[in-house]
């Protein structure tokens, strides 16, 4: 009886919103957009996206750009206010909703950031609470575009049919070719081919733990050391659990042959962050292999691109890392997951290469990964070559996620 007169009362809450969002629609302002994040704070990927999203919306004429988020995310721009209907984005609440929905009328275009969750295949509920709210932003007679993302062969299938029915007036992008040709299929509408926003990170300042590295890269240097950067993947563990043994072979046999680490978090959600494996892996190393290893506690993507630019190649479990090392023309060799990294080597030209490894290949045979790292870092200056030849092109392609056209 209690949960029928809340769901009496949630839908009566939203009615009466749904008629004050009518009426404040009148106020909606064209020049105004909401970012719809992918997820809640806490991975410095999205932090890229958004930070990339802030910026390129106000380059593009946006006067106020505000975001959907309930706490603050580490990004290098700021947006106009924070929005919260947090309780609706992670839970499906009606009453979060119902607040938001007379605010939502009054944009002139909302923007979701669709990442790698687009598809579904991680959690379907908060794929389908954010494409919600894009809808109610074109019921109010704003624009909806979702940026470019990534689209895996088994997508979910509640998703799926969410998507193919969305109003062919919103604008779906895909951020690398493979992913382009399987939302057009499974999807039956155009998809935008566009770059990740990522590319389109700048460095607008160099904070202490940036000048920290620069000048502990130089110190290595100066001892006739190389340099690389180690991002570990928590997500990894689960279907490996011998994953932090392994790095810290891998990375006890890249010191032996005198090259010095970078180590990069990229994610610090959980108690088995990439922070905490990060620092695990080392912890396994001797007193005088830990010499040769410098944790970066970055902040913002920002600080992470600055230091990427100065090593001479990336090791990674995640893509964003990827994406800013080679925003600078630096080489990353990634851990495939999620058919996210195929297409993102396609576009930069690399998929002759050889920069791909699965993550059970480099826990089971850290030597062999150690060894390819090697080689290519011998091979560096051709493998930079080809992603500069290729940059412009890829940077023009992440604008692409904020044309009209």
């Amino acid at each position: 009886m209690q949960r029928n007169w809340k769901r009496a009362a949630s839908r009566t809450l939203l009615g009466a919103s749904r008629v004050v969002a009518g009426m404040n629609a009148k106020l909606r302002d064209p020049a105004s957009a909401l970012i719809i994040p992918p997820a809640s704070p806490g991975s410095l990927g999205d932090a890229a996206m958004i930070t990339s999203a802030i910026a390129g919306l106000r380059r593009h004429g946006m006067t106020r750009t505000d975001l959907l988020t309930a706490s603050p995310w580490p990004i290098d721009q700021q947006p106009d206010e924070a929005v919260d209907m947090e309780a609706f984005l992670d839970r499906g609440s009606r009453t979060s909703l119902a607040r938001g929905l007379p605010r939502l009328s009054r944009y002139g275009h909302g923007y979701l950031i669709g990442a790698d969750i687009l598809d579904g295949v991680y959690h379907p509920e908060p794929v389908l609470t954010r494409l919600a709210v894009l809808k109610e932003i074109l019921a109010g007679g704003g624009e909806a575009t979702i940026f470019g993302s990534s689209f895996s062969e088994t997508p979910n299938p509640t998703v799926v049919d969410e998507l193919r029915a969305l109003p062919q007036n919103i604008v779906i992008a895909a951020r690398e070719p493979l992913s382009h040709e399987r939302m057009e299929r499974l999807l039956d509408r155009p998809i935008r081919l566009v770059a990740d926003l990522a590319f389109l990170v700048e460095p607008v300042s160099e904070p202490e733990v940036v000048k920290n590295t620069f000048a502990w890269i130089k110190h290595r240097r100066t001892k006739g050391q190389r340099v690389i950067a180690f991002n570990i993947n928590y997500l990894h563990e689960k279907s490996n659990p011998g994953l932090t043994a392994a790095a810290t072979s891998f990375l006890s046999k890249i010191v032996d042959a005198d090259v010095a680490v970078v180590l990069v978090p990229h994610d610090t959600r959980t108690d088995r962050s990439d922070y905490v494996l990060a620092k695990s892996a080392a912890a396994g190393l001797s007193d005088l292999q830990r010499e040769s290893i410098h944790l970066l506690n970055a902040t913002t993507p920002c600080d992470v691109k600055s230091v990427m630019a100065s090593v001479d190649l990336l090791v990674t479990g995640r893509m964003h890392p990827a994406i800013l090392a080679m925003g600078t023309g630096t080489p990353a060799f990634s851990m495939v997951y999620q058919a996210k990294f195929e297409g993102l080597y396609r576009l930069l030209g690399l998929q002759d290469c050889d920069l791909l490894i699965d993550p059970q290949a480099f826990c089971t045979r850290p030597d062999q990964a150690a060894a390819r790292t090697l080689t290519l870092l011998e091979n560096g200056d051709e493998i930079r070559a080809i992603i500069q030849s290729n940059l412009p092109n890829v940077r023009t392609l992440a604008e692409g996620n904020f044309t009209s056209a």
